[in-house]
């Protein structure tokens, strides 16, 4: 949130907070000793402050079919925002569809703007809209190529078509280590 809006919120606005753990941790300690009437004192910074709780009842967060899936598994394995957001961001995660969707900085949204729609995602599934993902075929020495345990080239008729993220996962197997698949991709072009 910015600057200029942090200034415009009122006494009563209901507002989205990112704490630290020890923040936390101390509210944990606070609240079940206290009622409503008894005031605690939490020092909060500008950058803290995300935005008024109507700010995020609004936008659709899109997933693809890949991180849609990363995202129901991550949600059978735990109820608590924090850990997921630990175990997709650890180095052998097991959620590499949604780290690199926390992580891709593309305008309009940056990371920080993404792990905001995560949590949004995290507590309403019903925001997600799962996009159809753009597909592409695969050109290799003028043929096209299709799913095989093999490299199997065929006419363009004949060829499979490959979302970015079956691409790149094809680009880390052995039998592509000497052609860049990513290279390769043709656009699909309306097929009505």
């Amino acid at each position: 949130m910015k600057y200029e809006d942090v200034k415009k919120l009122e006494a009563g606005d209901k507002i989205v907070i990112r704490l630290a753990i020890d923040d936390v941790d101390r509210l944990n300690e606070i609240l079940p000793n206290t009622d409503e009437k008894e005031w605690f004192s939490l020092q909060l910074y500008k950058t803290q402050i995300l935005g008024k709780v109507s700010d995020f009842w609004q936008q659709k967060i899109r997933f693809t079919k890949a991180e849609k899936a990363e995202f129901d598994d991550i949600r059978t394995r735990t109820r608590e925002l924090f850990r997921a957001f630990e175990a997709i961001g650890s180095p052998d995660t097991y959620y590499p569809h949604l780290k690199h969707w926390i992580k891709k900085d593309d305008y309009p949204l940056y990371r920080n703007d993404r792990e905001i729609l995560f949590a949004k995602a995290w507590y309403c599934p019903e925001w997600i809209q799962v996009e159809k993902e753009k597909e592409y075929y695969i050109k290799i020495l003028g043929n096209y190529l299709v799913r095989s345990s093999s490299i199997e080239l065929v006419n363009k008729k004949a060829a499979d078509k490959f979302t970015i993220n079956e691409i790149l996962e094809m680009n880390s197997w052995p039998k592509f280590a000497e052609v860049d698949l990513t290279k390769c991709k043709e656009v699909i072009e309306n097929e009505n």
